[in-house]
Protein backbone atom coordinates (compact mmCIF):
# COMPACT_ATOMS: atom_id res chain seq x y z
CA UNK A 1 0.00 0.00 0.00
CA UNK A 2 1.04 3.61 -1.03
CA UNK A 3 2.43 5.56 1.79
CA UNK A 4 2.27 8.97 -0.07
CA UNK A 5 0.83 9.63 -3.13
CA UNK A 6 1.98 12.09 -5.77
CA UNK A 7 0.03 13.97 -8.15
CA UNK A 8 2.54 15.66 -11.18
CA UNK A 9 0.38 17.19 -13.53
CA UNK A 10 1.94 17.50 -16.82
CA UNK A 11 0.63 18.98 -20.56
CA UNK A 12 2.93 19.46 -23.88
CA UNK A 13 4.80 22.17 -22.85
CA UNK A 14 8.76 22.02 -22.90
CA UNK A 15 8.13 22.77 -18.58
CA UNK A 16 6.44 19.61 -17.98
CA UNK A 17 9.89 17.43 -18.21
CA UNK A 18 11.16 19.81 -16.32
CA UNK A 19 8.37 19.41 -13.60
CA UNK A 20 8.29 15.60 -13.73
CA UNK A 21 11.95 15.92 -13.44
CA UNK A 22 11.93 17.80 -10.68
CA UNK A 23 9.60 15.36 -8.70
CA UNK A 24 11.64 12.33 -9.45
CA UNK A 25 14.90 13.92 -9.03
CA UNK A 26 14.61 16.28 -5.57
CA UNK A 27 11.34 14.58 -3.53
CA UNK A 28 11.90 12.05 -1.27
CA UNK A 29 9.58 9.29 -2.95
CA UNK A 30 9.91 5.81 -1.72
CA UNK A 31 9.95 3.81 -5.30
CA UNK A 32 8.81 0.83 -3.44
CA UNK A 33 6.05 2.35 -1.50
CA UNK A 34 4.87 5.69 -2.62
CA UNK A 35 2.45 6.05 -5.76
CA UNK A 36 3.03 8.62 -8.45
CA UNK A 37 -0.23 9.92 -10.33
CA UNK A 38 0.51 11.77 -14.23
CA UNK A 39 -1.99 13.89 -14.53
CA UNK A 40 -2.84 15.70 -17.38
CA UNK A 41 -6.17 17.75 -18.77
CA UNK A 42 -7.41 17.80 -21.90
CA UNK A 43 -9.63 20.25 -23.12
CA UNK A 44 -12.22 19.36 -25.84
CA UNK A 45 -12.90 21.92 -28.87
CA UNK A 46 -15.80 24.07 -28.57
CA UNK A 47 -18.99 23.34 -30.85
CA UNK A 48 -17.96 26.55 -32.60
CA UNK A 49 -15.17 24.43 -34.22
CA UNK A 50 -18.46 22.62 -35.96
CA UNK A 51 -18.23 26.35 -37.54
CA UNK A 52 -15.27 27.22 -38.40
CA UNK A 53 -14.98 25.56 -42.13
CA UNK A 54 -17.44 24.65 -44.61
CA UNK A 55 -17.16 21.06 -44.41
CA UNK A 56 -16.89 20.35 -40.97
CA UNK A 57 -19.04 17.81 -39.22
CA UNK A 58 -20.05 16.34 -35.52
CA UNK A 59 -17.44 13.76 -37.15
CA UNK A 60 -14.41 16.16 -37.53
CA UNK A 61 -15.10 17.52 -34.02
CA UNK A 62 -14.95 13.78 -32.60
CA UNK A 63 -12.09 13.29 -34.52
CA UNK A 64 -10.10 16.11 -33.02
CA UNK A 65 -11.25 14.86 -29.37
CA UNK A 66 -9.91 12.00 -30.51
CA UNK A 67 -6.76 13.09 -31.75
CA UNK A 68 -6.21 15.26 -28.08
CA UNK A 69 -7.11 12.09 -26.22
CA UNK A 70 -4.34 10.12 -28.61
CA UNK A 71 -1.63 12.56 -27.78
CA UNK A 72 -2.42 12.99 -24.17
CA UNK A 73 -2.47 9.10 -23.91
CA UNK A 74 0.85 9.20 -25.20
CA UNK A 75 2.19 11.79 -23.23
CA UNK A 76 1.32 10.42 -19.86
CA UNK A 77 2.13 7.00 -21.03
CA UNK A 78 5.62 8.45 -21.48
CA UNK A 79 5.66 9.80 -18.31
CA UNK A 80 4.69 6.44 -16.80
CA UNK A 81 7.27 4.94 -18.65
CA UNK A 82 9.80 7.36 -17.25
CA UNK A 83 8.90 6.60 -13.89
CA UNK A 84 9.33 2.74 -14.31
CA UNK A 85 12.55 2.94 -15.92
CA UNK A 86 14.15 5.30 -12.87
CA UNK A 87 12.76 2.31 -10.64
CA UNK A 88 9.38 3.46 -9.42
CA UNK A 89 7.02 0.91 -9.34
CA UNK A 90 3.32 2.17 -8.13
CA UNK A 91 2.85 4.68 -11.30
CA UNK A 92 -0.49 5.40 -13.06
CA UNK A 93 -1.28 7.49 -15.87
CA UNK A 94 -4.98 9.78 -15.01
CA UNK A 95 -5.96 11.67 -17.92
CA UNK A 96 -9.49 13.83 -17.75
CA UNK A 97 -11.12 16.07 -20.64
CA UNK A 98 -12.69 19.49 -19.22
CA UNK A 99 -12.68 23.11 -20.16
CA UNK A 100 -11.39 24.07 -16.54
CA UNK A 101 -7.88 22.80 -16.42
CA UNK A 102 -7.45 24.67 -13.25
CA UNK A 103 -10.52 23.06 -11.14
CA UNK A 104 -9.99 20.10 -13.04
CA UNK A 105 -6.73 19.28 -11.51
CA UNK A 106 -7.82 20.87 -7.94
CA UNK A 107 -11.19 17.74 -8.38
CA UNK A 108 -8.28 14.86 -9.37
CA UNK A 109 -5.77 15.65 -6.62
CA UNK A 110 -9.23 15.31 -4.07
CA UNK A 111 -10.59 12.02 -6.11
CA UNK A 112 -6.96 9.76 -6.07
CA UNK A 113 -6.48 11.21 -2.38
CA UNK A 114 -3.04 13.23 -3.38
CA UNK A 115 -0.95 13.90 -0.84
CA UNK A 116 1.46 16.43 -2.83
CA UNK A 117 0.88 17.78 -6.27
CA UNK A 118 3.41 19.42 -8.49
CA UNK A 119 2.86 21.10 -11.53
CA UNK A 120 4.65 23.75 -13.64
CA UNK A 121 4.16 27.31 -14.14
CA UNK A 122 4.83 29.75 -17.09
CA UNK A 123 5.77 32.64 -14.84
CA UNK A 124 3.47 34.99 -16.25
CA UNK A 125 3.75 38.39 -14.71
CA UNK A 126 1.64 40.14 -12.77
CA UNK A 127 -0.83 41.74 -15.77
CA UNK A 128 -0.79 38.79 -17.60
CA UNK A 129 -2.25 36.96 -14.79
CA UNK A 130 -4.78 38.71 -14.41
CA UNK A 131 -6.00 38.97 -17.79
CA UNK A 132 -5.52 35.00 -18.70
CA UNK A 133 -5.74 33.73 -15.14
CA UNK A 134 -3.30 31.10 -13.50
CA UNK A 135 -3.95 27.33 -13.28
CA UNK A 136 -0.66 26.67 -10.65
CA UNK A 137 -2.07 30.00 -8.90
CA UNK A 138 -5.75 28.27 -8.40
CA UNK A 139 -4.22 25.05 -7.41
CA UNK A 140 -2.03 26.58 -5.01
CA UNK A 141 -5.11 28.34 -3.13
CA UNK A 142 -7.93 25.60 -3.72
CA UNK A 143 -5.88 22.15 -3.34
CA UNK A 144 -6.40 20.26 -0.25
CA UNK A 145 -3.36 19.04 0.08
CA UNK A 146 0.46 20.82 -0.46
CA UNK A 147 1.51 21.70 -3.72
CA UNK A 148 5.10 22.11 -5.46
CA UNK A 149 5.20 25.08 -8.41
CA UNK A 150 8.18 24.39 -10.98
CA UNK A 151 8.79 27.80 -12.31
CA UNK A 152 9.72 28.09 -16.01
CA UNK A 153 13.46 29.56 -16.60
CA UNK A 154 13.06 32.94 -18.08
CA UNK A 155 12.71 32.79 -21.91
CA UNK A 156 11.02 28.51 -21.95
CA UNK A 157 8.05 28.17 -22.03
CA UNK A 158 6.62 31.40 -23.24
CA UNK A 159 2.55 31.68 -23.76
CA UNK A 160 2.50 31.41 -27.17
CA UNK A 161 3.68 27.35 -26.33
CA UNK A 162 0.61 25.39 -27.83
CA UNK A 163 -1.37 23.83 -25.02
CA UNK A 164 -3.18 20.53 -25.14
Amino acid sequence: MATRHVMIAVDNSELCQKTFNFAIHNLAIDKQKDQITICTVITPPSLSFLNKGKNTSESDWAASVNDKLAKATRLTNDFVAQAHLKGFKIVEPYIVSDNEPHKTLVKAAAEIDATMVVIGSRGLGKYESIFLGSVSQYVVNRCHCPVIVVRATPGQDSPQTPRM
